[in-house]
């Protein structure tokens, strides 16, 4: 059985496996990295793995970059060299623990050469790098190295972009000439993975060549060496392999390494590795991981989409699906009555959210009563009926803010004119009861504000007639409309506001989004120093509508669905209902990892969508 795609597990499978290691050591190029640019979602990976406190490691094989350099392009990473580790830096620590004292003949980059001075080394160097294309010329440069009287005690070979055979050959007469020599490698890959499918020849067939014709094995620094897993355990106190997760794009280096430490594997494919290399394994059986994934970006977005953040700190937020059977029924028992909102939970642009209709009539069964409260006052109350169609909904169930400002305006016995900045459906609804709606001639003017203080003054002189203004949504709103009533409530103080929905935002499709009509009743507010009467979530006037119209004596009884956490989590709250987020609209699931909305818009619990709610009642058979 192959490796399995981890973005096609379950939740709880996902939740377990991310609680089953406590360190991340993570490969760069290919990876995170791709020729030096960083691989779309790796860094936003890292971050949400730092918030489970994950502790990151960078291991890479890569020793063409110092360790400065590395860091530089780590920085959206916000990791320290600190916490790179790669060959350099492992064979620098074994030097220093073996007391190593002569000099080193070394085939790799200016980079790693320049660390091992830095660290007090002797390097030895031979010149010129190119001979003469013939044999002679070699005889004489082979008679060099074996007089030089430096005391070389140690050859190392690793990732050398002007490798050459003058410098290989120098390694192998040192070699077969001393057998006292150490001989040490580095970065050994085959291939350096770079973007559009590039792989940059690697090491291995040099380093390979240097120990077949020497007949000499390297102690090796790079992944799959032990070596590195012991410098690894030590600087970063790991004292349980099992609770490591090593997360690579190379099946030999990468997945090898992490197989022959014992910690946990992830092969992503990014890099080097692809899917015909897991569906036609021809690598040592041990190699293989349990999971793999097509990008980093691919396991942080799971990690969202099933906010792994709440399945940890339940303190914040609790998922409805991680609950027990028994805490499931007991909170669906103490439900009477579901009321849902529309946009975003039932419906988005119009169409039916997949899953929506189940969860709606599995609640029907459990002879919960339905409720359908949205923020729509755009719509009249017969056409939300026609959209609710594929929820068998009645007009009865169907709650509207208008019903909210027409009980709230009856209550106060009001009598007096109105003007509406909102939808025909608002205008008519008050129309139908007897209020009398002005209206104005001119929807826009000529671009001058003389023009534009004639309707002022018109807006100015009918003042005193006017009893309400009512601020909505209104998909037709321009700044005339906000100067008339600006200039209505700064000329009459008697004037009452009202306002409707105040979402900033309201989702058309899953990746498109509206914008409300906060900002122009915030801005009337403000310009005219005057707070509004609200008449829509998280306004109570809807709550007393709710209540009154179904007879609801007690709120405990009522479960409100939302997706919003400023409108529908804090309309629930504020009104003693019990809440419950859905992440199907407004609200995402970035959002509820990183909690930044106040604790009275904290919901009860949350789920992904209606379908996962109705997944969830069925799988634990609740009746």
């Amino acid at each position: 059985m192959g490796p399995t795609n981890l973005a096609q597990i379950s939740k709880q499978e996902v939740v377990d496996f991310v609680k089953s290691f406590d360190y991340v050591f993570c490969d760069i190029d290919g990876v995170l990295l791709l020729g030096g640019t960083v691989i779309p979602g790796s860094n936003a990976f890292i971050s949400k793995l730092r918030k489970l406190k994950k502790r990151i490691v960078c291991v890479t094989n890569n020793t063409v970059f110092s360790a400065n350099v590395l860091e530089k392009f780590l920085v959206p990473f916000d990791v320290p060299k600190a916490d790179v580790v790669n060959p350099s830096r492992a064979i620098l620590e074994y030097l220093k623990k073996i007391n190593f004292n002569k000099s080193l003949y070394v085939i790799g980059t200016n980079a790693f050469k320049n660390s091992l001075r830095n660290a007090g080394f002797n390097l030895i160097e031979f010149k010129p790098d190119k001979l003469d294309e013939f044999m002679g010329v070699l005889r004489t440069e082979v008679k060099n190295v074996e007089e030089t009287e430096a005391d070389i005690g140690a050859v190392i070979v690793d990732m050398d972009i002007n490798f050459s055979l003058v410098k290989a050959e120098r390694a192998v007469i040192l070699l077969t000439t001393r057998n006292d020599i150490l001989f040490l490698s580095g970065m050994s890959d085959h291939s350096i993975p770079f973007p559009n499918k590039i792989n940059v020849l690697g090491s291995k067939f040099y380093i390979d060549a240097i120990e077949d014709i020497t007949k000499r094995q390297s102690i090796k620094f790079a992944k799959p060496s032990l070596q590195l897993k012991n410098i690894l355990n030590e600087d970063f106190g790991v004292t349980d392999s099992g609770r490591v997760l090593f997360i690579g794009d190379s099946i030999d280096s990468d997945m090898g390494f992490a197989s022959n430490c014992g910690y946990q594997k992830l092969l992503v494919l990014t890099g080097n590795a692809n899917e015909d290399d897991i569906k036609n394994w021809n690598f040592p059986e041990e190699y293989k991981p349990k999971y793999f994934v097509h990008s980093l970006n691919d396991f942080s977005e799971l990690l969202s989409r099933y906010n792994i953040f709440g399945a940890f700190d339940m303190t914040r937020l609790k998922d409805l699906e991680l609950v027990t059977k028994e805490d499931l029924t007991g909170f669906i028992n103490s439900v009477q009555y579901v009321c849902f909102d529309i946009d975003g939970v039932l419906l988005l642009a119009g169409k039916c959210i997949p899953g929506a209709q189940e969860c709606i009539a599995r609640l029907r069964k459990l002879d919960k009563k339905i409720i359908f409260a949205s923020n729509n006052s755009v719509a009249f109350v017969a056409t939300l009926k026609s959209r609710l169609s594929e929820f068998n909904a009645v007009e009865d169930e169907i709650v509207t803010p208008n019903e909210a400002l027409i009980d709230y305006l009856q209550d106060i016995n009001f009598l007096g004119d109105i003007y509406v900045i909102g939808g025909r459906a608002t205008k008519i609804e008050l129309k139908k009861v007897g209020y009398n709606v002005i209206e104005f001639e001119t929807e826009t003017i000529e671009e001058s504000l003389i023009e534009l203080r004639a309707e002022c003054v018109q807006a100015y002189e009918r003042a005193q007639e006017i009893g309400a203004v009512v601020l909505d949504f209104d998909l037709n709103f321009n700044l005339l409309k906000a100067q008339r009533a600006i200039t209505l409530l700064n000329a009459n103080k008697d004037i009452l506001l009202f306002s409707g929905a105040r979402d900033d935002i309201g989702p058309l499709s899953k990746e498109l989004i509206a914008l409300g009509p906060k900002f122009y009743i915030e801005t009337i507010e403000r310009v005219t120093k005057r707070s509004s009467i609200d008449f829509a979530k998280p306004s109570m006037l809807l709550k007393d509508v709710i209540q009154d119209k179904y007879d609801i004596d007690d709120p405990k009884k009522v479960l409100f669905v939302g997706d919003s956490t400023l409108t529908d989590v804090a309309f629930a709250n504020q009104s003693g209902f019990q809440s419950l987020l859905v992440l199907s609209g407004t609200t995402k699931a970035d959002e509820v990892a990183n909690w930044n909305f106040p604790d009275d818009h904290k919901p009860h619990y949350y789920v992904t969508s209606l379908k996962e709610l109705s997944e969830v009642l069925e799988k634990h058979n609740v009746e």
